[in-house]
């Protein structure tokens, strides 16, 4: 059953890739910060947009081989809900074959306070050989792409969905030295690629919840 949602809702958002039968997912929390007027939008609502608009992010930093599949949410806060997920399937749109599959692009985000718990990753997954230099690194391309995921990740854009209030987030480290957890305020697209062993040959094959 759907949830409406309302400002202060702490919500958990992951986004899942699939190649072959390796699953990617990449994690990540929202405050919602507030709501526009007319009718409040439901959880449902939410990730249905959140999935349109992320979508177009990663599919140029994956290969043909590798497929967007969708997102789930959760409001976990102030009471938690059953996840809701919407996909959107499509093929990755960078040319070549995939890198091995558990090479990973990497964006660091940064809170503005100090030690490891304020700070981030995400793992970019499936890239494929078109953006892999002769030195083994990721191409110019590559970085301007994933800088553009990383944008979407540091400051979430208004969302709009259909016959619904905008609604913003906010987008937070979690867990953080702070219950609440801490708000994003910088990331950091690396020039190197990163390493996500669960996602390679030789790890366990993972499922998609849809």
């Amino acid at each position: 059953m759907a949830s409406i949602l309302a400002v202060g809702d702490l919500l958990k958002v992951i986004t899942y890739c699939q190649a072959a039968e390796q699953v990617a997912q990449n994690v990540r929390w929202y405050y919602v910060v507030s709501i526009g007027p007319g009718v409040s939008p439901t959880d449902e609502d939410l990730v249905t947009a959140f999935t349109n608009v992320v979508k177009g992010l990663y599919l140029p930093l994956m290969g043909a081989n590798a497929t967007f599949v969708g997102c789930t949410l959760q409001k976990m806060t102030p009471v938690k809900k059953d996840t809701v997920a919407w996909s959107n399937l499509g093929a990755g749109s960078a040319a070549g074959d995939l890198l091995p599959r558990e090479t990973a692009g990497l964006i660091s985000f940064r809170t503005g306070f100090a030690g490891r718990k304020n700070r981030g990753r995400m793992y970019v997954p499936f890239p494929p050989e078109s953006w892999n230099d002769a030195n083994g690194h990721p191409v110019a391309g590559y970085v301007t792409a994933a800088e553009a995921l990383r944008d979407f990740v540091v400051s979430p854009p208004a969302f709009s969905p259909a016959g619904t209030a905008t609604i913003t987030l906010d987008s937070i480290i979690i867990p953080s030295d702070q219950a609440q957890g801490r708000p994003i305020e910088s990331g950091t697209v690396h020039t190197r690629w990163a390493s996500m062993r669960t996602r390679g040959d030789f790890a366990a094959a993972n499922s998609l919840p849809f």
